[in-house]
């Protein structure tokens, strides 16, 4: 009886994640639960500019000893992307890639290589602005948060 109460109480229980503390408190602003997955992959995002897709995403938490499953870091990257906290993006060659700078801004991304690539995009988010585009409903439009796509061909495959 024992051994059950106590099994229980574990599972019910928070992990320690203190160390995560600025992470938890994103995820509970968004109303998610922290747990050590989410931040795992909140942390690795914010460390990286190499917009990595799900299987670079689960072999670079398995490499730092976070082991999780494909299909908990799935579910979790959906999750912080419905939330807000995350950014997904297909690349050239139909692959979702994740970023962790979800401020707006263009990602450039190589047609040959697959390579991406961050440029920072001058809008004033939740303002109207004047669109490029012909006809008066589009100079109305209010931008949102999002990133825009750029395909090109990098400095490497040029050569």
């Amino acid at each position: 009886m024992k051994a059950a109460q106590a099994s229980t109480s574990h599972s019910t229980r928070e992990p320690d994640l203190a160390g995560d503390a600025t992470f938890v408190r994103q995820l509970r602003r968004r109303g998610l639960r922290p747990t050590r997955t989410r931040c795992a992959i909140l942390s690795l995002l914010s460390e990286t500019t190499s917009h990595p897709n799900t299987e670079t995403i689960v072999d670079e938490l398995n490499r730092r000893g976070q082991r999780a499953p494909v299909a908990t870091v799935y579910q979790n990257l959906s999750a912080l992307t419905a939330h807000g906290l995350v950014l997904r993006f297909m690349d050239s060659r139909g692959t979702a890639r994740f970023d962790g700078k979800v401020d707006p801004h263009c990602h450039l991304v190589c047609t040959g290589c697959g390579k991406v690539a961050d440029a920072e995009l001058d809008l004033d988010v939740g303002e109207p602005t004047p669109c490029p585009a012909e006809g008066e409903e589009a100079a109305s439009w209010r931008i949102e948060p999002g990133s825009m796509h750029f395909l090109g061909v990098c400095p490497d495959c040029q050569g």
